[in-house]
């Protein structure tokens, strides 16, 4: 009714100042042109008259048969199923929905593979008991609301990116993913406590292709993924691995996890690790700007395992000119893997193709006291052709670690980082050394 008002009253408008304009140009004219005055009227009003009708039947045609990609406001609601709307209102594999609708319900497994949803407000997704989401295309500024007695279940069949933005991120409680090929999850605050499965699974049936032999002779028997990027994150109560392979022989070529804060709240962890890969491993591993910590006391034996059978070369890389690296630049970490190993990747330890790039890192109470270590997979630095170790912290049982000086070459902050509030999550460095060369993860620094 809105808008036919609005077409009402723009036609009258334009009709009340063009007889304004006869009007005026008519006053001193004979009686002839005042009868072409009235003709004109009389046009005119028949005229608006089909603009009217027009309008209304105009109005009338923006419904679900003739125009199913552009639904009315009416036509899709918050709180409307998921698939009443796709079945609906996507027109040409989109569903694009009105600004009002922020909220959606899934009540039922539901495969969104063939369907973009354009929605022009952030939307929810309310997920019903142990609801799985089949996706294959990107969900920009869509949270995810799982039950907490039934998880959800997000599978990326596809190269997927979930996003939100820096300044609205996206929310996503009670699901867990599996992930096929290259996957992005970013701008996200992510409650994982009700999940007892990994965070982020690889699919237990591969769909990528065997990475290929650098010689050119065949593939290996190893599936490749390009990359995995966790960015802008907040994942709390993670329960089980961040990351596991699925038992299956994955290279992931470029796993980095940046701007992330991790808090576990692990009960079992799959092969002992929170990143895991049982039967595969990484090629390039980066963890930057990113704080880990678990304030309960918990046992996993690795943070970071690969396969003992995983390195460059059986990747389908050539060893004499690539790199495979590991890299931990400013990052915090906090009662993760007391008592446990810090790496576990025997594959590449020793190799000359191997990389270390370790800077600016505080880790308290972390890996036994044997971090760098087991990171350089207990090989001394000289082994490596790069082995970057500079400003880090090993703070254990109130004490610097000792004795690591051949695996960690460079400056080590041999002092206790003093950690603002560490039992309720606040790493703010106060230890001087820290202070004075920004170590850690920025983000604690950013108030100052």
């Amino acid at each position: 009714m809105a808008f036919f008002k609005q077409k009402l009253k723009k036609i009258w408008l334009i009709h009340g100042y063009y007889l304004n304009l006869q009007r005026n140009n008519t006053r001193n004219n004979s009686k002839n042109i005042l009868n072409l005055k009235q003709n004109i009227m009389k046009k005119s009003f028949i005229f608006g008259a089909a603009l009217m009708l027009a309008g209304a039947f105009g109005f009338q045609s923006c419904s679900q048969e003739s125009n199913p990609g552009v639904p009315t406001e009416a036509a899709i609601d918050n709180g409307t199923e998921l698939a009443a709307a796709i079945t609906g209102f996507a027109k040409d594999g989109v569903l694009t929905l009105p600004k009002n609708v922020v909220e959606l319900n899934v009540a039922a497994d539901i495969d969104l593979s063939q369907v973009e949803i354009k929605n022009a407000s952030p939307l929810t997704l309310n997920v019903a008991k142990g609801v799985k989401l089949t996706v294959a295309k990107n969900l920009n500024n869509i949270s995810i609301n799982g039950d907490a007695e039934g998880p959800a279940t997000i599978e990326a069949k596809e190269t997927v990116a979930i996003s939100g933005t820096e300044e609205a991120p996206i929310g996503i409680a009670n699901a867990n993913f599996i992930i096929a090929n290259n996957f992005t999850l970013e701008n996200a605050i992510i409650d994982a406590s009700k999940v007892s499965d990994p965070f982020i699974a690889l699919t237990s049936e591969p769909t990528v292709a065997f990475l290929p032999k650098s010689d050119g002779t065949g593939d290996t028997d190893y599936y490749g993924i390009s990359n995995i990027l966790l960015k802008n994150v907040t994942l709390t109560g993670v329960k089980n691995s961040i990351i596991y392979d699925n038992d299956k022989k994955y290279c992931v070529v470029d796993l980095t996890i940046d701007d992330c804060v991790i808090g576990l709240a692990t009960e079992a962890t799959m092969n002992q690790a929170i990143i895991s890969f049982k039967q595969g491993g990484v090629k390039d591993f980066a963890m930057k700007n990113s704080t880990v910590y678990q304030t309960a006391e918990a046992e996993n034996n690795y943070f970071l395992r690969y396969n003992n059978s995983a390195r460059l070369d059986r990747y389908g890389f050539d060893k004499n000119t690539e790199t495979q690296s590991i890299n931990f630049l400013n990052n915090t970490f906090y009662n993760v893997n007391k008592n446990g190993q810090w790496g576990n990747y025997g594959g590449i330890a020793g190799q000359a193709y191997s990389e270390f790039h370790v800077v600016g890192n505080i880790w308290v109470d972390c890996g036994n006291g044997q971090i760098s270590r087991r990171l350089l997979g207990g090989r001394n630095a000289s082994s490596y052709k790069t082995c970057e170790f500079n400003n880090n912290t090993y703070w254990f049982n109130g004490a610097a670690e000792t004795g690591n000086t051949n695996y960690d070459a460079g400056t080590q902050l041999a002092t206790d980082p003093a950690f603002k509030d560490a039992a309720n999550a606040d790493f703010t460095p106060t230890g001087a050394d820290q202070v004075s060369n920004k170590t850690g993860d920025p983000r604690w620094f950013a108030a100052e």
